[in-house]
């Protein structure tokens, strides 16, 4: 699915080229979940300032 996102940093505008997450969670011995999410990981790749 294609979309278009855009990046806003200290008051400037870049284009979003990739962005990437991943998310931790413990599991017990019968693959159901047993804890909250953590140590969440967030990549962001962006083009040129569009200012």
């Amino acid at each position: 699915m294609a979309f278009k996102a855009g990046l806003n940093f200290s008051g400037k505008g870049y284009p979003v080229l990739q962005y990437a997450y991943a998310l931790n969670r413990d599991v017990n011995i019968f693959g159901n979940p047993c804890s909250n999410s953590y140590g969440t990981n967030t990549n962001i790749r962006s083009g040129e300032n569009l200012d």
